[in-house]
């Protein structure tokens, strides 16, 4: 990223109404913002171009109404991303799983929002290769948000 360049801002929208610390989750997005983009992933350019990225935390049914819509698979995701900087995140898959995990309700969502962040960064997860990279990659930038 350019040094005169802006860093893009995530916003979040407590959208399920889960009650989430949001000042301390943007923090701690904005954190690992600074981690993907010094990846220097090869979309790592459009990434740091967005002015803003979008976070909004919803419940299982609005993410599989959209996780249809958009990918036309049924049911619900933990996260979705778009190349316009917009990314969601299930609060409701993020309480299942976070205790499966090991995970706190607001790292499991960080978590998530990390992974929305990669995708945006250019990397995929649609075969068991790139999702076995991509997996190992994230638990190695969440060691260093936590």
């Amino acid at each position: 990223m350019p040094p005169d360049r802006i860093l893009p801002q995530i916003r979040i929208f407590d959208r399920s109404r889960s009650g989430l610390p949001l000042p301390a989750l943007r923090a701690a997005s904005q954190r690992a913002l600074l981690l993907v983009l010094a990846l220097r992933r090869f979309d790592g350019d459009a990434l740091a171009a967005l002015d803003a990225i979008e976070v909004s935390l919803v419940d299982d049914s609005t993410m599989a109404r959209l996780h249809e819509e958009f990918l036309h698979i049924p049911g619900p995701t933990d996260v979705l991303s778009f190349d316009h900087g917009e990314i969601l995140v299930s609060v409701d898959t993020a309480a299942e799983q976070a205790p499966l995990h090991g995970n706190s309700l607001e790292d499991e969502v960080l978590l998530y929002i990390l992974h929305g962040l990669l995708h945006l960064a250019g990397y995929d997860d649609a075969d068991a290769g790139s999702a076995e990279t991509m997996a190992a990659l994230q638990e190695q930038l969440m060691a260093q948000l936590r």
